[in-house]
């Protein structure tokens, strides 16, 4: 019994881990652990969040973290198509290496762009 009175009067809690946020102008600068000037507390769930997604998609607006919606740019890649009225002939059926423009023939290839 006096070994567990020894141990218990050794045992230290475990400290819990704090996050910080460096803030400038709403815009974070900078996360971490070590506290510093301009910094805001952060929980852990919000630290994972910040870490996991970027800080340049989340500004500190009215003492909350607001992620930033970015649009979307939509990259509309051509598709390419065998046709036989009229159409590109290419090189080694390289789609980046059409030589010449043909009508009436076989193998020929058209671009068309993908509809939504």
């Amino acid at each position: 019994m006096s070994e567990l009175l020894r141990a218990l009067e050794k045992f230290e809690p475990k400290i819990k881990k704090r996050y910080f946020a460096i803030v400038k102008n709403e815009k974070i600068l900078e996360i971490g652990n070590v506290e510093k000037d301009n910094t805001i507390e952060l929980s852990p769930k919000q630290f994972k969040k910040l870490l996991d997604v970027g800080i340049e998609n989340f500004l500190w607006k009215e003492n909350k973290i607001v992620r930033i919606m970015k649009e979307k740019n939509l990259v509309i890649e051509p598709e390419l198509k065998i046709n036989k009225e009229q159409g590109y002939q290419l090189l080694g059926n390289n789609p980046y290496w059409p030589l010449s423009f043909e009508e009436k023939q076989e193998n020929l290839y058209t671009w068309q762009i993908k509809s939504e």
